[in-house]
C-alpha cells in the first residue's frame, strides 16, 4: 500500500521578541495571515528568525542575516512611504500607505484639518484634482533570484494608471477588486520606480455620465445631491464608497490613494494569496461541510499538497494536486472538502443566545520532493506491541532535510549522499526493521497520523495522512530499495482562519393560512432558533476610512455587545470592511445584515459595467463568506424603495425599463454570483425589500406596497412626528433601518467649529447639517417635549421578552413619583408576570390607579418607574422609566441636579486579550430631587490628555433614588496606570436658560 508522507514540525519552544509595528517594512521580511499565536510559532520553525510582529491581523517576521526562506511565499511591503504629487498643481509631499489625499495633504501642511468647519467646501478642488503617487525602492539579489515575483495591491481607490519603471501595468477602476500582477520582468536591483497615476474621482463619474447619456439617450437620474448636501454629483458612476460625494449625514471628501495593503509577494514553487472556507449544512444531516478554497499563488506545472487541520477537534486533512495550470501572478484555486460531524463541535450563536464559540482551521502549503518508501504489511508472526509500549518521538524539521525529485538529497552535517533513496536509509537504518509508533493520548479510530520511527536515532519521525476512519495497530515497517517513490513534502506557506458552524434561515410564511391580507413573517432562524434582531446601522467610521481605526472599531463592536444588541446593518453607501472588523463581530456574537455597495441610485446595466461589478462581488463574497456573524447579504440600499415609489425622474427612461435594469443587475447577476459562491446564508435583492412579494411583483414592489409593513423589511423615517409615543412607529415584520437625528455633544462639536457658532441657526451649523432642513427638524423632535401616555391618558405597561426561557413567577415593580414629593412614590404596586420565551404580555395597572384616584397626564407631573424582579427580590431587566411627553415644567425647581461624590477604582479582572475594558471605576452620584435625562460624561481635556476610550454601564438615565452607582469602564487609555478623581468627571442634566435648551 502506498502512503504519502509529510514531514511534521515540532511545536515551538520559546519566542524571540516582538518588534514594533511602525518597523514593518524592508525587504527582510515574511508575511502571511494569521492569527496572533502564529507569528510566534512561525517564527521559532523558521532558519534566522529573530523577531516578530502581529499587524492588522497580519505576522510579518524579520530575519537576523536577509530575506527568510527565499523559495517561500514571501510578502515585502513596499510602500510603507511613497511620495504625491497634484498632476496639475505644485504641491508635492509624503504619502502614507494605506492612506488617502486629504490625510496625507494634511499631514504635509499643505492644508488645515479638513473635517474642520466648512472643511469639505474650502478642499473641494483636491477631489478635483489628479494625483501621482510614486515609490522608488530597492530589493536585494535573493528576491530578483525567485522564480515568482508578484505585485499585490488589496485596494487601489480608485481610477488609476500604474507604471513599473517607466512599464505601464494596469489600469483600475474598481476600489473593491485586488490586483495581483507578476513583476519579476519589469524588476532591476536598485532604483524601482512605481508610480500610479490617479484620476479625479470627481471627473471621471461627470465623464461616465456623459458617455452613458449619449449611448442611451437618457440619463440615469440628475446624480447630484441637492440643498444642504452640497455634494459631489454621479457617484453611481465609479465603484468606490457611495457616501464619498457626501450624504444626508455626512460631508464630501472624493478621496484617491492607496486605500490597503502594497506588497511583493516572491516565491520559487508557490504561496498562498487567501484561504477561503465555505462551511454549510442541510437540514437533514449530521455533519457540517466545509469547503476551503486555497487560492494559490504558483510555478505553473508543480505538484503540491494542501494539509488542513482542526487542532481543537482533532481533525486532520490532506490532499495532493499535481501539474497545476497556473497563470502567472493569477490565484489557482486548491479546493478540498471534508466534513465535521456536529456531535464533535460546539455551535456558534449570536450574542444573547449562546456562547461564539470559534476554531482554528490551520492550512499548509506543501510543494512536493519525491523519495523512496513502502508500507509493508505486518508480519503476522511479529507480536502487536503493548498499548504502554505506543511512544512518541521527535519530528525532523524542515531545515534539516532538503530533498528534491530525482536530486540527492543533502541532510544538513551529513556527507553527500547519491540518491533519495541513500537519504532514507541513512536517516532510517534499512539493516533493522523499525516500529510503527502512536504519540501518547491520541490513539483513535478518527486518528489520521502514521508516525515512522528510528527508535536508535532521535529526530527521524515522519508524519502521514491515512484516509478518513482508518485505525493503524502497531507494526512493522520495513524501507525497500525498490519501493515506489513517495513524496516528503516542505512546507512554503501557511494560513490560520477562525470559523464558526452554525445554520442561517430566512424565514416568510403566511401570518394566518387562512386569511393573506396579512402577509408573510420575515424573520430570521439561527441553528434553528428565531432570534429577535436587536441592533443598529453602521456607516463607515469614518470620513477617511483607509487611516488606522482598529481601536475605534473594536470599542464600537464591543459596545454593540455590552449594549445587549446582536446585529448591525452593513449600509450600502459604505464600504467592504477590512477583515480584522469580521473576525470583531465573530468574536463578539454581533451578526451583519451586509449590503453590498449601492444606495439610492440607478446603476449601469451595460456589459461594461457589468464586467466591473463581477468580480467585486465574488472577490468580497469569497473573502468574507467564512465569517459566522454575517447573516444575510443583501444588494442594494433603497434602490428597491426608489424605484418602487417612482422616486427616480428620468425623461426618456420610464420605470419599467429602470425595473428591467435593476433586475438584470441585482437579480440576475450578483444573486446569481452570490448565491453561487455562497450558499450558506440568504440572499435579498435590497433593503428594504417586500421579500417574496417583491419576487412576485417582478422583483420590485410597487406602490402602494413598496416598503409594506406586511412583508419583508422596511426603513421608516419621521421629522415631525413624536418619537416618544409608541404609536408613531410601524410595527413591521422586520425593520432594518431608523432614522432620527440628533445633536452631538458640546465637547464634541467645538472640536470642529467655534464655541460661539455653536448655536442653532449659525451659518456654520445652518451647513455642517447636510439633512434638509436639519436644523428646523432637531428643534421641531425637541421642543414639544418640553412644553407616555396613549391619547385617553391610559398608562399601559407591557413585558417583551426575547428570552429562549420562560419566566415565571416574576415580580413587576411598579411606582410613580411626582416632581413635588420627591423620592416618595405616590403609587406602587407589584405584580406576578409569567411569560413564555419569545412573547409579549401586557399588565393591567389602569384600574390600580383609577381605584387611587390618580390620573397621569401630560402637564409634567409624575415619573413612572418598572422594574422586573425574580423571586429572589434580584432584578432581570433595566429599570425602566416613564417621562411626562411633555416636560413644560422644565425650570420647576422640583428638578433635582445630581453631583459626583465618589470615584473608586476597581482591580483589573480583565484576563481575555480583547474585548474588555483595561480599567474600571465606579462612579457615585448623589442627589436630593429626582433628576431627570442625567447625563455623565468625561472632561473633554481628560479624554483629550489620556486618549480615552470608554463607557458607562448606565447614562442618560433618570435618578430616582438618593444615591446611584454606575460603572466607568475604559476600553483604552496611553496610561496604563490610569486614574480618575470626581474632578476628571462631569454631570448635566436638561435646562432651560435665556436662550432655551442648554445641550447636554
Amino acid at each position: 500500500m502506498n502512503m504519502r508522507f509529510l514531514i511534521s514540525l515540532p511545536p515551538p519552544s520559546s519566542c524571540p521578541n516582538e518588534y514594533n509595528n511602525t518597523d514593518i517594512q524592508g525587504n527582510d521580511l515574511v508575511a502571511f495571515d494569521g492569527q496572533f499565536s502564529d507569528c510566534c510559532s512561525f517564527c521559532e520553525r523558521t532558519v534566522d528568525c529573530k523577531s516578530y510582529s502581529y499587524w492588522y491581523g497580519r505576522c510579518f517576521l524579520k530575519s537576523t542575516t536577509g530575506p527568510l526562506i527565499s523559495n517561500a511565499g514571501v510578502k515585502v511591503g513596499i510602500l510603507g512611504n511613497a511620495t504625491l504629487s497634484g498632476a496639475s498643481t505644485q504641491y508635492t509631499g509624503k504619502a502614507s500607505v494605506p492612506g488617502d489625499i486629504y490625510t496625507d495633504l494634511f499631514k504635509n501642511g499643505i492644508i488645515d484639518n479638513p473635517l474642520y468647519g466648512m472643511g469639505d467646501q474650502n478642499y473641494r478642488w483636491v477631489g478635483r484634482t489628479p494625483w501621482i503617487y510614486e515609490k522608488i525602492f530597492d530589493i536585494n539579489t535573493s528576491v530578483m533570484n525567485s522564480n515568482n515575483i508578484v505585485l499585490v495591491f488589496e485596494s487601489l481607490d480608485t481610477v488609476v494608471d500604474a507604471y513599473l519603471n517607466g512599464q505601464y501595468l494596469f489600469s483600475s477602476k474598481n476600489m473593491w477588486i485586488p490586483l495581483q500582477l507578476d513583476v519579476k520582468n519589469h524588476l532591476k536591483l536598485t532604483q524601482n520606480n512605481l508610480t500610479l497615476s490617479f484620476q479625479s474621482p470627481v471627473q471621471y463619474a461627470q465623464d461616465q455620465s456623459i458617455i452613458y447619456t449619449l449611448a442611451h439617450n437618457h440619463s440615469l437620474g440628475s446624480g447630484c445631491p441637492t440643498g444642504e448636501q452640497t455634494g459631489e454629483c454621479h457617484i453611481n458612476f465609479i465603484r468606490k464608497v457611495q457616501s464619498s460625494f457626501s450624504w444626508d449625514w455626512g460631508p464630501t471628501f472624493a478621496s484617491v490613494g492607496i486605500a490597503d495593503a502594497v506588497y511583493l509577494v516572491y516565491f520559487d514553487n508557490a504561496d498562498i494569496y487567501r484561504v477561503a472556507p465555505l462551511i454549510t449544512k442541510n437540514s437533514n444531516e449530521n455533519f457540517f461541510k466545509v469547503q476551503v478554497d486555497v487560492l494559490t499563488l504558483c510555478q505553473n506545472g508543480i505538484s503540491a499538497t494542501i494539509v488542513l487541520n482542526i487542532s481543537e477537534i482533532g481533525l486532520s486533512t490532506s490532499q495532493p494536486f499535481t501539474n497545476i495550470n497556473c497563470v502567472s501572478g493569477i490565484p489557482s484555486n486548491l479546493s478540498q472538502t471534508f466534513n465535521v460531524p456536529t456531535n464533535s463541535i460546539m455551535l456558534w450563536y449570536p450574542n444573547g443566545y449562546g456562547n461564539q464559540t470559534l476554531y482554528t482551521l490551520n492550512t499548509q502549503l506543501l510543494v512536493n520532493g519525491n523519495i523512496p518508501l513502502t508500507l509493508q504489511q505486518k508480519d503476522p508472526s511479529s507480536p502487536s506491541l503493548p498499548a504502554e509500549s505506543i511512544t512518541a518521538e521527535p519530528t525532523i524539521r524542515t531545515d534539516r532535510l532538503q530533498c528534491c525529485a530525482n536530486q540527492p538529497c543533502r541532510p544538513h552535517s551529513s556527507p553527500s549522499l547519491t540518491s533519495a533513496t541513500d537519504c532514507l536509509h541513512r536517516r532510517v537504518q534499512p539493516t533493522r526493521s523499525h516500529q510503527l509508533r502512536q504519540p501518547p493520548g491520541s490513539w483513535s479510530r478518527d486518528h489520521k497520523n502514521l508516525w515512522l520511527s528510528d527508535p536508535q536515532h532521535s529526530g527521524s519521525t515522519i508524519n502521514s495522512g491515512l484516509p478518513h476512519g482508518h485505525r493503524i495497530n502497531a507494526g512493522i515497517i520495513t524501507p525497500s530499495l525498490n519501493a515506489s517513490c513517495m513524496a516528503i513534502s516542505s512546507i512554503v506557506a501557511q494560513n490560520s482562519k477562525k470559523i464558526g458552524f452554525r445554520t442561517v434561515e430566512l424565514v416568510q410564511d403566511p401570518v394566518t393560512v387562512s386569511n393573506q391580507q396579512y402577509g408573510l413573517t420575515y424573520y430570521f432562524k439561527v441553528n434553528d432558533i428565531p432570534i429577535f434582531l436587536k441592533g443598529t446601522n453602521f456607516v463607515p467610521i469614518d470620513r477617511f476610512p483607509a487611516q488606522n481605526h482598529t481601536m475605534k472599531k473594536r470599542f464600537l463592536v464591543q459596545s454593540m455587545k455590552e449594549a445587549n444588541m446582536n446585529v448591525m446593518r452593513l449600509w450600502g453607501g459604505g464600504l467592504y470592511e477590512l477583515e480584522e472588523f469580521y473576525e470583531m463581530t465573530d468574536e463578539a456574537g454581533v451578526m451583519i445584515w451586509h449590503d453590498h455597495m449601492f444606495a439610492c441610485s440607478l446603476y449601469d446595466a451595460d456589459d461594461n459595467f457589468m464586467d466591473l461589478v463581477r468580480p467585486e462581488f465574488a472577490n468580497q463574497v469569497i473573502r468574507l463568506r467564512h465569517h459566522s456573524s454575517i447573516l444575510v447579504w443583501a444588494g442594494n440600499n433603497e434602490n428597491e424603495l426608489f424605484l418602487g415609489w417612482g422616486w427616480f425622474n428620468t425623461d426618456g427612461y420610464n420605470q419599467t425599463q429602470m425595473i428591467a435594469d435593476y433586475v438584470k443587475l441585482f437579480d440576475n447577476v450578483m444573486k446569481s454570483i452570490v448565491t453561487q459562491l455562497d450558499p450558506s446564508r440568504p440572499f435579498v435583492p435590497s433593503s428594504p425589500s417586500n421579500g417574496k412579494n417583491s419576487e412576485d411583483q417582478g422583483g420590485v414592489a410597487l406602490k402602494p406596497d413598496a416598503n409594506s409593513w406586511m412583508y419583508g423589511d422596511v426603513h421608516y423615517y419621521t421629522y415631525s412626528g413624536d418619537l416618544w409615543k409608541p404609536s408613531a412607529f410601524p410595527i413591521p415584520r422586520c425593520a432594518t433601518e431608523y432614522g432620527s437625528q440628533s445633536i452631538p455633544l458640546t465637547t464634541t462639536m467645538t472640536r470642529y467649529v467655534p464655541p460661539d457658532e455653536w448655536t442653532s441657526g449659525s451659518s456654520w451649523m445652518k451647513w455642517r447639517d447636510h439633512q434638509g432642513n436639519g436644523n428646523v427638524n432637531n428643534l421641531a423632535l425637541t421642543f414639544p417635549h418640553f412644553e407616555y401616555l396613549d391619547d385617553s391618558n391610559n398608562l399601559q405597561v407591557y413585558v417583551v421578552s426575547d428570552s429562549l426561557n420562560d419566566i415565571n413567577a416574576a415580580n413587576l415593580q411598579l411606582d410613580v413619583f411626582t416632581w413635588e414629593k420627591g423620592f416618595t412614590p405616590i403609587f406602587s404596586n407589584s405584580y406576578e408576570v409569567n411569560i413564555g420565551s419569545l412573547s409579549v404580555i401586557q399588565v393591567q395597572v389602569q384600574r390600580d390607579l383609577i381605584a387611587k384616584n390618580i390620573t397621569l397626564d401630560d402637564n409634567d407631573g409624575f415619573v413612572v418607574r418598572a422594574i422586573l424582579q425574580n423571586q429572589t427580590g434580584i432584578a432581570i431587566t433595566p429599570t425602566a422609566i416613564l417621562l411626562p411627553d411633555k416636560m413644560r415644567q422644565i425650570t420647576n425647581p422640583n428638578y433635582g441636579d445630581a453631583t459626583i461624590t465618589n470615584v473608586q477604582k476597581g482591580p483589573n479582572t480583565c484576563t481575555q486579550s480583547t474585548g474588555c475594558p483595561v480599567a474600571t471605576f465606579t462612579v457615585t452620584l448623589s442627589t436630593t430631587k429626582l433628576v431627570p435625562i442625567l447625563w455623565l460624561d468625561i472632561k473633554a481635556e481628560v479624554k483629550e490628555r489620556y486618549q480615552i476610550l470608554y463607557w458607562f454601564s448606565d447614562n442618560g438615565f433618570t435618578m430616582t433614588q438618593l444615591q446611584v452607582s454606575v460603572d466607568l469602564q475604559i476600553f483604552a487609555t496611553n496610561d496604563s496606570t490610569l486614574t480618575l478623581t470626581t474632578q476628571d468627571l462631569t454631570v448635566w442634566r436638561a435646562k432651560m436658560s435665556q436662550a432655551g435648551i442648554n445641550r447636554l
